[in-house]
């Protein structure tokens, strides 16, 4: 969700520090309170993303690009009658970690993380009943979506492998595996080959290793 632009009237700026400038804007859904970069931006603005910046006294939100000074640094936005709308940080103009929203009547019903003007991470939007919250992933603006549902559940989360095997998930147990059968070690080792009585594959053999003469017997 991008804040709601453009913004109509600066009611007062406050809270002057270096670079950074504290401004209260008016806007028809009530008025915003954040902190602008005085130096305009010079860097090559991304064309995907939304940049949020102020000039003239008017907030605007434009993609690709800025023609003034960035929002960078805390944000509030407030509804008309005072109660907290929006909340959470902006850094050179773009979106970055977490973003929570109420509706008038003080109720949180969406929380957000951002990454430099990229929804990233976990997102919890409070359903129709409006007592529970769903839960999705984002990575880098896009939905991450879930591998294999689990049981009971309504997202999903990728196994690890184990040995080729998906692992538990958590409070699972995990299936007992089957013991291989133990080998004897007349199984294991090859059998030695048994020599028959009575014959011998020795010959004797001489001073140099060569066959013994048999003695010659005198005349």
């Amino acid at each position: 969700m991008r804040l709601s632009g453009p913004v109509l009237v600066v009611l007062g700026c406050f809270s002057i520090m270096g670079s950074a400038q504290t401004v209260r804007l008016g806007c028809p859904e009530g008025y915003v309170v954040a902190e602008v970069d005085k130096r305009l931006s010079k860097k090559p603005a991304d064309p995907d993303l939304y940049h949020h910046w102020v000039r003239g006294g008017a907030l605007l939100v434009t993609q690709g690009g800025s023609g003034g000074q960035l929002l960078h640094g805390p944000c509030e936005a407030f509804h008309p009658n005072g109660q907290l709308r929006e909340k959470g940080d902006f850094h050179h103009g773009l979106k970055d970690g977490e973003w929570r929203h109420w509706d008038a009547n003080g109720v949180l019903y969406l929380v957000q993380h951002w990454k430099k003007g990229r929804q990233h991470g976990p997102e919890r939007r409070l359903k129709a009943d409006r007592t529970t919250m769903e839960e999705r992933i984002f990575a880098r603006g896009l939905v991450k979506e879930p591998s294999r549902k689990r049981e009971g559940s309504e997202h999903a989360r990728p196994r690890k492998l184990r040995d080729g095997e998906a692992a538990p998930f958590d409070g699972e147990k995990p299936e007992p595996r089957k013991k291989k059968p133990l080998l004897n070690r007349r199984d294991r080792e090859p059998a030695k080959a048994t020599k028959e009585p009575g014959r011998s594959k020795t010959r004797a053999k001489g001073p140099r290793g060569g066959k013994r003469k048999e003695p010659t017997p005198a005349p």
